[in-house]
């Protein structure tokens, strides 16, 4: 009896190790870039960076300014954790200071119970 109980809970406690070092996986991401007076970006593209700058998933902006996060064609949506957002390629009426990792003062905390993610941008 002692030997399945013994069995049993290294059984449990090695899937759950395996299924930690394994990291929580990806989350869906996305939203709508807008310009702080509601009109959506055109084109461009939003990074979500990690604060260290070790990993970026990109999206492009489509039409309404809806973006998509992935970080790469089979891994959609991004790791849970905290990001900067940094937003290149966009009109101009955009600020500039979005453009960079360095510069850019938007963050984002994604989550797995958020999936919608909106930007509101300040003119240049």
């Amino acid at each position: 009896m002692v030997k399945v109980f013994l069995r049993w809970t290294f059984l449990v406690g090695a899937t759950l190790l395996l299924t930690g070092c394994m990291g929580a996986g990806t989350v869906p991401v996305s939203g709508t870039a807008t310009l702080e007076d509601g009109t959506p970006l055109k084109s461009g593209s939003i990074e979500f960076t990690t604060e260290d700058l070790s990993m970026a998933a990109i999206g492009e902006i489509g039409e309404g300014g809806a973006y998509t996060i992935e970080l790469d064609s089979s891994n959609p949506g991004c790791p849970p954790g905290k990001y900067k957002v940094v937003v290149t390629g966009t009109d101009p009426a955009v600020s500039e200071h979005y453009s960079s990792a360095e510069t850019t003062d938007i963050t984002v905390e994604v989550s797995a119970g958020t999936t919608d993610y909106p930007l509101k941008l300040k003119k240049g």
